[in-house]
């Protein structure tokens, strides 16, 4: 088992923000027993369930971000900043080499991490771990906005956190198409030099 940072960080941040919003919005009461070790347990438990939601309603996400960012940056449409510069070339070789998965792109990018992770290149499961915590800071700060109004009965406040969900989910974006890149690129570095 290897020790990762962004696994603990994407654990204890998103855990950590609605233990924060219930303990102090005293949704709970705040008992005299709770010590600092027995609070980073229940934070990492609150984000360790925060990380499975994520992972269940991802499709929304993508649904959110305008599709899957594995499906859309391999589409000749696709003009968006994160375009790739030799589409043709992955076109070209996909057709060659997965000729039965030829038709069908939304296949491409699973045969592809394949044949990345097997190497797992260290930059590349970087880029999955800053997804992840994206993607469970942006659910936390979604899930603690309806606690917040509900503890506090401020609507600044819950429009700052309603700014700070919204600035969220763009990053989550962001790195969801940075690591789907990533992935094209190791794979184009190895198999289409």
């Amino acid at each position: 088992m290897n020790f990762s940072v962004y696994d603990v960080l994407s654990k204890l941040l998103p855990g950590g923000i609605l233990f924060s919003v219930v303990l102090l919005g005293q949704l709970v009461p705040k008992s005299d027993r709770l010590t600092d070790v027995l609070s980073l347990v229940i934070m990492y438990l609150v984000g360790y369930f925060v990380d499975a939601a994520a992972s269940s309603i991802e499709p929304l996400l993508f649904t959110l971000m305008g599709g899957r960012p594995s499906t859309r940056l391999i589409q000749d449409q696709y003009q968006g900043r994160h375009q790739l510069s030799r589409l043709a070339v992955l076109v070209q070789h996909v057709q060659l080499t997965y000729p039965e998965q030829f038709a069908d792109r939304s296949l491409w990018f699973d045969l592809l991490a394949r044949t990345v992770n097997q190497k797992a290149p260290p930059r590349v499961t970087t880029f999955q771990e800053a997804y992840a915590f994206a993607r469970n800071l942006s659910i936390s700060l979604c899930l603690s906005l309806p606690l917040i109004q509900l503890a506090f009965h401020s609507w600044y406040l819950a429009a700052a956190v309603a700014c700070l969900c919204f600035l969220a989910l763009r990053r989550t974006k962001e790195r969801a198409y940075y690591y789907v890149r990533e992935i094209i690129n190791c794979y184009m570095h190895e198999k289409c030099p």
